[in-house]
């Protein structure tokens, strides 16, 4: 009832003309409630869904359905309102949390195409602080597509006093909207509404899933500064993926900048592993030995390094439901259950939640380093700078790691200071390294440091 009166009253207001034009109140002026009433006012302009399409029909000119973007159209422009709630971050917590369940629609609608699903679908980072939740599914979830549900029936249509127009599309709610704020706030990927390829759109509302809503407020009611700081400190140094640490840096700069320096050197100082090379030692153990050799491998491959062990770990329990005979590709079965060489690495599995490990896939801090060239904070040079001369003390002849860090800190921070010590390092490794193309790689670096003007 309360939300119907305060629609009723924003809507009255907005329609009322008058003879002196009214100029709207900045919204850093507004209280967190009048800014949540702004949401109201949300479109498709302030909200859309990113998908990776790049055209549509057999031209590919055809129209997008509502409320989705192609894959190169511009980022939507959040409005004010929502902009000033996340600049606020802490302090608009309550408020938002408060306002989760809250109906009113806003002028924003993702509808969809090939598939339209609704899940309760949460986000965390499985490597930090977990709180209980119930009600709610994670993408490790097995089954997790199975769990999917076309309609929660009688919960969502107009005439069960619910809030979707139809079974094609969503009309987002301000609590909905609130929720995608929250998420902003606390680095999680709180989305209300998804693109999954090919064609099909997620639509979560906290709105439709008091569950969903429930969840988000036990993890994080009582939110203070500090424990916002430690939050996204932890989203940097023990991320459960690559995006986890880029987007908690920038949110770290942006309300807590001092704390910077000391989390990208904890987040550097993390343990490696390849990919890569995890994926192709696992998809080999599964087929190719008998057990018995297959579980010793499995051992000595985690013997090779702390980052390595993660590594495999983490695969072997993303794949931890398949059964023997179960099929890779069309030509090739599981022969070795995964679940079982899991257990050599840890006996005691839990299926509700990863195991809580600290290693990450090189190719990510490659990915870090350069999302931290946008960032202006002082020490954080001084940082890179120790981690480069630790990485560049290498005299292998083939390339490394170290030499993947090195090129990449030239092409995002390197200054005419740096020069001449930078070009030492390229001279040096060029002339260790025994492939024509890894010496070509250093060729590239050394001109871009001939470009830089003492």
């Amino acid at each position: 009832m309360k939300y119907a009166i305060l629609c009723a009253v924003i809507c009255l207001s907005l329609s009322c003309t008058s003879n002196k034009a009214t100029i709207p109140a900045a919204p850093a002026a507004l209280t967190n409630e009048q800014l949540i009433d702004r949401l109201m006012l949300v479109g498709n302009d302030e909200f859309s869904v990113r998908t990776n399409i790049i055209g549509m029909g057999a031209d590919g000119q055809g129209e997008i359905p509502k409320g989705l973007l192609k894959l190169q159209d511009p980022e939507p422009k959040p409005g004010d309102a929502m902009q000033e709630l996340v600049r606020r971050g802490p302090a608009a917590m309550p408020a938002l949390l408060a306002h989760l369940d809250d109906p009113r629609k806003t002028q924003a609608r993702v509808e969809g195409f090939i598939s339209f699903r609704y899940v309760p679908h949460y986000d965390r980072n499985w490597r930090g602080k977990i709180v209980s939740v119930e009600g709610i599914f994670f993408d490790w979830d097995p089954g997790f597509a199975d769990k999917e549900s076309i309609r929660p029936r009688a919960t969502t249509r107009p005439g069960d006093g619910g809030v979707s127009d139809d079974d094609d599309g969503y009309t987002m709610a301000v609590g909905d909207i609130c929720f995608e704020l929250i998420g902003q706030i606390t680095n999680r990927d709180f989305k209300p509404s998804k693109y999954i390829p090919s064609g099909n759109i997620r639509v979560s509302p906290p709105v439709v899933f008091p569950s969903l809503a429930a969840a988000v407020r036990k993890e994080w009611s009582g939110l203070t500064p500090a424990r916002h700081r430690e939050s996204l400190i932890a989203d940097v140094t023990m991320p459960d993926n690559s995006s986890r640490a880029v987007n908690g840096v920038r949110l770290l700069t942006t309300y807590y900048s001092d704390v910077v320096p000391h989390a990208v050197k904890r987040r550097l100082a993390l343990p490696e592993y390849h990919s890569e090379a995890v994926n192709d030692f696992v998809r080999n153990v599964y087929f190719s030995y008998d057990l018995p050799e297959a579980k010793r491998r499995v051992r000595e491959f985690a013997g090779r390094s702390p980052g390595e062990r993660d590594g495999l770990i983490e695969a072997l329990w993303q794949d931890r439901n398949h059964e023997v005979g179960y099929k890779l590709t069309e030509t090739i079965r599981i022969e070795n259950s995964p679940r079982v060489l899991l257990g050599e690495l840890v006996p005691k599995i839990d299926e509700t939640i990863p195991p809580r490990l600290s290693g990450v896939d090189a190719n990510d801090t490659l990915v870090f380093l350069g999302a931290l060239t946008s960032i202006q904070t002082p020490g954080l040079l001084v940082v890179l700078r120790h981690e480069l001369k630790i990485r560049a003390d290498i005299h292998s002849t083939g390339m490394t790691d170290g030499d993947q860090f090195v090129r990449t800190f030239i092409v995002h921070f390197a200054t005419a200071s740096q020069r001449d010590d930078l070009l030492k390092i390229c001279n040096r490794r060029q002339s260790e390294l025994k492939d024509p193309e890894d010496q070509k790689s250093y060729q590239e670096s050394i001109e871009r440091l001939n470009t830089l003007k003492l």
